[in-house]
């Protein structure tokens, strides 16, 4: 049980060091799914332990409709930065106005 919480705590810094390293803003969108993704595998080993794992799953449900509701903001949000000034860049988000 401790290997697979290790390998979910794993997935997150992963998605941790793509979120800080990164500029892209395409790549920051994935490194904050890979975050909900390790988020979600850790909650998904802890329902293992429980005996009943109905609540487990519930909140593995709600952290996953809100990363498909992040990725569709995201989405939006690059897609509109690149309209507003061809480059898909963070700091695009420090040029734009009004």
């Amino acid at each position: 049980m401790a290997i697979l919480l290790g390998v979910s705590f794993t997935v997150i810094i992963i998605g941790l060091y793509g979120l800080i390293i990164s500029r892209n803003l395409i790549k920051i969108l994935v490194s904050i799914e890979i975050m909900f993704m390790g988020s979600m595998m850790m909650i998904a080993f802890i329902a293992l332990l429980s005996p009943t794992p109905v609540l487990s799953q519930f909140i593995v449900f709600i952290i996953a409709t809100i990363a498909a509701l992040e990725e569709a903001v995201g989405a939006g949000l690059v897609i509109m930065a690149k309209k507003a000034t061809g480059k898909i860049d963070a700091e695009v988000f420090t040029e734009l106005k009004g």
